[in-house]
């Protein structure tokens, strides 16, 4: 009896450790205001309508570059939004936009940043989600993939995404892209 009781609390105690140790470091995305630096897209796009096309957002509005994360330690994770306008509206449940455009910044209201949890799900990999977002026509709660690569933070994902202006109607039309948002540690 007491050798097995020996066995079982020897057992314990190792599986007590290696979870302990098994803990992925964080510190090389924590205590980082994280920026925007490029949105890149698989297709050129004039965003910004002045006839010249990029695949580089972030050239079109420079606003864009205000977007960002911050990670608190142990697992918060906080939103930055851009200041980008984006105008639509919900026609048949999908959200049709109309014009993007940057705020100015003495007309930027504080907004409610998004907040959630993260977790390092590998050495360079940070997998996060938002609690307080809500999600129209989808389930939430929304969850979010980076790679963690030098000091990048990156995010590749393929969405719709409005790319061809249409004015006759006087919107943007969405189409499946790849998209590659990439942000720089900000001290």
């Amino acid at each position: 009896m007491r050798t097995t009781f020996l066995s079982l609390l020897f057992f314990f105690i190792m599986i007590s450790c290696a979870s302990e140790s098994d803990e992925i470091d964080s510190s090389p995305i924590t205590n980082y205001e994280w920026k925007l630096n490029s949105f890149i897209t698989s297709v050129p796009i004039d965003l910004n309508q002045d006839g010249i096309a990029s695949t580089d957002m972030v050239l079109e509005f420079e606003c864009m570059r205000n977007e960002g994360y911050s990670f608190i330690p142990p697992s918060l994770v906080r939103y930055f939004n851009s200041g980008l306008n984006i105008e639509g509206e919900y026609i048949d449940n999908e959200f049709v936009v109309f014009n993007f455009s940057c705020i100015e910044e003495e007309e930027l209201i504080p907004t409610f940043p998004m907040i959630g949890d993260y977790k390092m799900i590998a050495s360079n990999k940070i997998k996060f989600k938002y609690h307080n977002v809500l999600v129209v026509g989808g389930t939430g709660p929304v969850e979010e993939e980076y790679t963690l690569v030098g000091d990048k933070l990156i995010k590749v994902t393929n969405s719709l995404y409005p790319t061809i202006y249409d004015a006759v109607n006087q919107r943007w039309i969405k189409t499946n892209i790849t998209i590659t948002r990439e942000y720089t540690k900000a001290f």
